[in-house]
């Protein structure tokens, strides 16, 4: 009995430590879980007041920048994270606008998809959405419809506006990473059928070559935590981003 116990603490650590280091339980919904049921309604963050309150704030800081760019950067916190220094640095010969806000999903984007995108009218639209609806254990069904649901109503209200679909990138969490592959199959069947949308696939720039993860050399380590972040990337991953 001590013998497999030692066995079963030596995979576990062995699990735990992918690069040296004790890694904390992966962070969000584990849609392999034998009990797991993916949710259709609201997920646990849009019941949740503080995110509307931190969302809020956000806006008004948005509201603070200019929105006459042809291009807008729209979605959530994969977007949100690409500062306007980085897009000057790593796209200088674009102009474009963030309007991504940290924490997004689906559902709540569409709530606001007239104030953040529409009413600028930009040509072209690089759309980061999914993955908070990933982390909330949403159906993907249901992502993918509320996808095609904001992809349309663009396309209605801006007909001669180009989507660029982006995909979910690859991450340190597993839980989100081992999931992801089924999302973005659905996001290129999409734009499959929408000729004004493009995809804009993240894996091939910033994974693993041997694991379906997020590079190493991509990975944010969060100095006041002492740990990676397990969801977003570095600098050097935007720098990926723009390439694609």
């Amino acid at each position: 009995t001590r013998f497999y116990s030692a066995l079963l603490i030596l995979a576990t650590v062995a699990i735990q430590c992918s690069s040296g280091t004790v890694m904390d339980p992966a962070y969000g919904t584990n849609y392999f879980d034998d009990q797991f049921e993916c949710t259709q309604g609201a997920v646990e963050q849009e019941k949740n007041s503080k995110y509307h309150a931190r969302r809020l704030l956000w806006i008004e800081e948005l509201k603070k920048r200019k929105t006459d760019s042809p291009i807008i950067l729209a979605g959530e916190s994969t977007a949100a994270l690409f500062t306007e220094d980085m897009l000057q640095e790593f796209l200088p010969n674009h102009r474009i606008s963030n309007q991504a806000i940290p924490g997004e999903t689906s559902v709540v984007f569409l709530t606001a998809l007239d104030d953040l995108v529409i009413k600028a009218r930009p040509k072209v639209v690089i759309l980061a959405i999914g993955g908070n609806d990933i982390l909330g254990g949403r159906c993907l069904s249901t992502i993918l419809r509320n996808t095609e649901i904001i992809l349309d109503t663009i396309h209605r209200k801006l007909p001669r506006t180009r989507v660029l679909l982006v995909s979910i990138p690859p991450v340190v969490s597993w839980k989100v990473s081992s999931v992801a592959g089924h999302l973005n199959l659905g996001f290129q069947q999409l734009v499959n059928r929408k000729p004004f949308a493009e995809y804009v696939d993240l894996w091939p720039h910033l994974a693993d070559e041997k694991r379906p993860v997020l590079d190493k050399k991509y990975q944010l380590y969060l100095e006041d935590k002492g740990k990676v972040d397990q969801v977003h990337f570095n600098k050097e991953g935007y720098k990926r981003f723009a390439e694609a």
